[in-house]
């Protein structure tokens, strides 16, 4: 009895077990920190056994010397550059939420204003910068300006598109209750865009920063700011690359983002059950994708067989020229024309969208097989008296399977990344694991966001799985010829 027991009456394993659980709860804790430290060792002793100068790469001991040393120059270029970016962020919350507001509550207005703002967003801010610090007398306001343009955006199309989703059962309600446009706007709208608003915070908390950091940078050259980016170019000018080193590091710091629990407290399956009870977003992703990629590989096949040599000479550089355009660019036109087919917030709408975004990718990818075809298989199906329809189906599709099946995964894996076309278009109401990953990122639910993450990856990689299954060597039987 005494062997099977404690004292307490728990089990004698139960003892043993409790310390192991601790060492390895804390080593899961750990983890982060000891993988930062054999970074920070492995660089200690590249530098050092490889005899690196300072001037090239230092060593992390001489950074941290220097930015002891110098933390008293570089805590006030740090806090100048906080400032800017909290500042930026508070201007750019402010003027995003009323902006979209107004959106909400005006549809004229916005179809009057938004195009302004995707032009405001485009713009590289490197090259308005200059211009902003000529034209604003007060530098420290000219950087407010700058960094304020580069997080308004994502504000604002976040909150824009939170609005939209509320529920259209509960906006016909309000309306049967002569609700008026503020009443709408607190108990209805603003409730479905918070956690729109939270994402787009979030992403506008970094740009915020990296806004602020590029003015300084064009305006520290002339001497003019005492930001964090005005040490790091002094520190070039001079070739101490050990300062610069330091900045950088407390630079970085800067930038993190300080959500709490880090780790989670236990394991358990629940975000996945979640993932599962809600079919309607993986549904969603997994007919959008299918759908979306099918019809873009169609459209590239027709347009490869079908289109003159010289047609497809002069759409190349057109071609080539969308795989660098933004989605902010083209979705709003677009959705004119889906808003009139009356498919805002439909399956329709949106994979007409996820379609033509995979088109391009898609015909990049198969061009190269498809155009590089032995074109003597048709003069001798031709000889033979095939027409043509059975050559392409007995003889040149089945050759280029693996071509097919690979590019068909490209559209596929690009569908399934589809986040700005699926929320501009499906107004909030069509959910895929993009938009949902997106918008649980602002920290609700860490586990439920893992879980679509990693469904982002999962997915892509089961369409290539299925694509190197479909262009896989045919084997052939004795019976045939």
């Amino acid at each position: 009895m005494s062997g099977a027991a404690d004292r307490t009456g728990a089990p004698a394993g139960a003892s043993a077990d409790g310390p192991r659980r601790v060492a390895a709860a804390a080593l899961v804790r750990l983890a982060p920190a000891l993988v930062v430290a054999a970074v920070l060792i492995g660089w200690e002793a590249a530098v050092r056994i490889g005899e690196v100068p300072h001037y090239l790469v230092p060593a992390p001991s001489l950074v941290a010397e220097t930015l002891w040393r110098d933390l008293p120059s570089l805590l006030p270029s740090l806090w100048f550059t906080l400032k800017i970016t909290v500042g930026a962020l508070v201007l750019a919350v402010a003027g995003g939420v009323l902006l979209a507001a107004l959106f909400a509550l005006s549809r004229p207005l916005e179809t009057a204003l938004f195009p302004l703002a995707i032009v405001l967003q485009v713009t590289p801010i490197v090259a308005i910068a200059p211009l902003i610090l000529i034209y604003v007398e007060s530098t420290t306001a000219a950087l407010l300006i700058c960094a304020f343009i580069v997080a308004f955006f994502p504000i604002l199309a976040n909150t824009v598109v939170g609005l939209r989703s509320a529920d259209a059962g509960l906006r016909d309600l309000f309306t049967l209750y002569g609700a008026s446009r503020w009443q709408r706007l607190r108990l209805l709208l603003v409730p479905s865009a918070l956690p729109y608003f939270l994402a787009g915070l979030r992403i506008a908390g970094g740009l915020a920063l990296i806004g602020a950091v590029v003015a300084e940078f064009a305006a520290g050259a002339a001497g003019r700011e005492t930001g964090l980016a005005s040490r790091i170019l002094e520190a070039s000018f001079r070739t101490e690359i050990p300062r610069m080193f330091a900045a950088l590091a407390l630079g970085s710091v800067s930038g993190v983002w300080p959500f709490p629990a880090v780790l989670p407290h236990s394991w358990t399956l629940d975000a996945w059950q979640a993932v599962v009870a809600s079919g309607g977003t993986l549904g969603h992703t997994l007919t959008l994708a299918l759908a979306a990629a099918g019809a873009a590989l169609v459209w590239s096949v027709v347009w490869l067989e079908w289109a003159p040599l010289a047609w497809d000479r002069a759409a190349r550089p057109l071609l080539y020229a969308t795989l660098a355009l933004p989605a902010l660019l083209w979705v709003p036109g677009l959705y004119p024309w889906v808003l009139r087919a009356g498919g805002e917030g439909r399956w329709a709408g949106v994979w007409i969208a996820h379609a033509l975004a995979a088109l391009p990718y898609v015909l990049v990818a198969l061009s190269p097989a498809y155009l590089g075809f032995d074109a003597r298989y048709a003069q001798v199906a031709a000889s033979l008296g095939q027409g043509r329809a059975r050559f392409l189906l007995r003889v040149k599709w089945p050759l280029l399977r693996r071509a097919l099946a690979a590019s068909w995964a490209v559209g596929f894996a690009v569908s399934v990344a589809q986040y700005l076309p699926t929320l501009y278009l499906g107004a909030g109401r069509v959910n895929t694991v993009t938009t949902e990953a997106v918008a649980l990122a602002s920290g609700g639910h860490r586990s439920l966001a893992g879980a679509y993450a990693a469904l982002q990856w999962f997915l892509p990689a089961l369409g290539f799985a299925l694509a190197a299954w479909l262009g896989r060597a045919r084997r052939f039987g004795a019976g045939h010829a």
